[in-house]
């Protein structure tokens, strides 16, 4: 009864417990006047200071940009596949576990 209780327990526990990963989106979002787009995003790789320089840049030649700059909490729950696709691979976000 014990061992019966504790397999239980454990279940339990295990199934209580969400993995997350912070996302972070940080990008610079470029269009010309004749329609040519960029998308520069910052990565583990690619601090948000290389991201604001080439913003800067595109906009002294003309280019209309923004910055997108957003964070969200992805976890591991029953819409953990949804999350994934929309913050991480759609949007450009780059995860990191929490």
């Amino acid at each position: 009864m014990k061992y019966i209780l504790s397999i239980f327990g454990a279940l339990l526990f295990a199934s209580s417990c969400n993995k997350c990963y912070e996302c972070k989106q940080y990008c610079a979002y470029c269009e010309s006047s004749t329609g040519v787009r960029y998308k520069v995003c910052g990565t583990k790789d690619v601090n948000h200071a290389q991201v604001d320089s080439t913003y800067l840049a595109l906009i002294a030649i003309g280019y209309t940009c923004t910055i997108l700059n957003d964070d969200r909490n992805v976890c591991d729950n029953s819409n953990k596949i949804n999350d994934a696709v929309n913050y991480y691979y759609k949007q450009d976000y780059y995860c990191n576990p929490k």
